[in-house]
């Protein structure tokens, strides 16, 4: 049960980049900068737009929407919404394939606001993100700061992440081999 779940989650990540129709940019193609404070108010409203837009969201609408919300927090740090604001952000740089941007981003949340609600499904995130990437020591690590953030997990939990990191050094490829028993 749990390697289909892990297979599905795997082939669904897969179909999901392979579905966007340009590739992958690097970090620095990726910035959009403000000069000007950004209010919360207007992320509300790139975050409306961004709705507006869907199933087809142009990249540099996302772009935008990454650089209003890091752009937002330089200047409310302090903010109850900041580390709100880095989550959007981090799942907009999700969207457009840019996994890299989108693990800086959750490191900085998990660096500079560690009781943040959201960090256990952050730690996974960034687990899975470095195990798509093929960062296999990144991955294991990550996987085992999840295992050692959560000791209350349940068996089940507990169980996939162990199976996660078992299965990191393996391609996609000899993933779904085991998963089908060849």
């Amino acid at each position: 049960m749990i390697m289909k779940r892990i297979i599905f989650i795997l082939i669904v990540g897969s179909i999901t980049f392979m579905a966007c129709k340009s590739e992958p940019k690097t970090d620095t193609e990726n910035t959009v900068s403000f000069d000007e404070r950004i209010e919360i108010t207007q992320l509300d409203s790139i975050r409306a737009e961004l709705q507006k837009a869907i199933p087809n969201v142009p990249i540099d609408l996302y772009k935008k929407a990454i650089a209003m919300h890091l752009q937002f927090v330089e200047y409310n740090a302090d903010d109850k919404f900041a580390p709100v604001a880095l989550d959007y952000a981090q799942g907009y740089a999700e969207q457009i394939q840019d996994l890299r941007t989108s693990i800086t981003i959750i490191n900085r949340i998990l660096k500079e606001y560690p009781d943040y609600k959201g960090k256990k499904m952050l730690m996974y995130n960034k687990a899975t993100h470095h195990d798509f990437l093929g960062d296999v020591n990144e991955a294991i690590a990550a996987y085992k700061e999840y295992l050692a953030a959560f000791p209350n997990l349940s068996a089940d939990e507990k169980a996939e992440i162990e199976e996660l990191i078992e299965l990191a050094p393996l391609s996609f490829e000899e993933r779904i081999e085991l998963q089908n028993g060849k």
